[in-house]
């Protein structure tokens, strides 16, 4: 029920609502914020949707690993780079959450999945060297989740107080 690595259980539904809501509220500010910002914002919460409604299926569990996590790293350079002027209108406090974030989720969910795979096939899973690798993709996933979210609401907070 606990289990970071499994399907159906509480980390799962966690790390998918998170997602979601991350989603809406950067459809909050694609609604709020300056025009110049609209289409990046809605670009966000469509792939955040996209995250959540993916985390909570496990599709990409179903995939082979090195071609999701080629098509990761490519959509994770190409959008960070097309989305750099965006970045940079945005409050520092801001910005900053919002990188960290990407890099923290993008270093669990390509990087560190990527090892797990050899790493199953050779010991299986029934370890603690398998669990920690489980624990320490989760943990990034996670941590990008939440410092997103952090950015979030630092730039509805200065919405309001401008707005």
């Amino acid at each position: 029920m606990f289990d970071l690595d499994e399907e159906n259980t509480i980390p799962a539904w966690l790390g998918s609502s998170l997602l979601l809501i991350a989603g809406t509220l950067s459809f909050f500010l694609y609604k709020q914020d300056a025009v110049e910002n609209k289409k990046c914002w809605l670009g966000i919460s469509i792939l955040l949707v996209f995250l959540s409604m993916d985390e909570a299926s496990m599709v990409h569990e179903r995939m082979e690993i090195l071609a999701v996590s080629i098509v990761a790293i490519i959509f994770f350079i190409s959008g960070g780079f097309s989305y750099l002027k965006f970045l940079f209108r945005l409050n520092r406090n801001v910005m900053h959450c919002i990188i960290f974030a990407a890099i923290f989720f993008v270093l669990g969910s390509v990087f560190v999945d990527s090892l797990n795979s050899p790493y199953i096939q050779k010991y299986g899973r029934d370890n603690i060297a398998y669990r920690c690798l489980a624990t320490i993709e989760e943990g990034f996933e996670f941590t990008g989740i939440f410092l997103f979210l952090q950015g979030l609401i630092k730039q509805l907070g200065i919405i309001r107080r401008h707005g």
